[in-house]
């Protein structure tokens, strides 16, 4: 069964919501915060809900060029790699599975 995502999961205000809420992580904290958003957003995302990927792939970005932590990195290479295949990009995808 297709999970439906809230309304305004990551809209203008949601957006603008996370990124508030970041900057009153501590670093390590902000890491964690951006790994969950993207999880959830990863969830709902689906070729109807192209968006949603999108933007979890730019927060998946962001925490590899800012907050990567070892110990995360096959949770972050697994997200990656579900994105990427629901996006379509199985090339993409399967450099993240290796």
């Amino acid at each position: 069964m297709r999970q439906i995502p809230p309304e305004n999961i990551w809209n203008q205000d949601a957006q603008k919501s996370f990124f508030s809420l970041l900057k009153t992580k501590a670093g390590h904290e902000q890491g964690e915060f951006i790994l969950a958003k993207a999880e959830e957003l990863t969830k709902y995302g689906n070729s109807a809900n192209h968006d949603l990927l999108k933007g979890a792939e730019s927060l998946m970005n962001m925490y590899t060029l800012k907050y990567h932590n070892p110990k995360d990195s096959t949770k972050a290479k697994e997200l990656l790699a579900t994105i990427y295949h629901k996006l379509g990009e199985t090339e993409k995808a399967n450099r993240f599975l290796k």
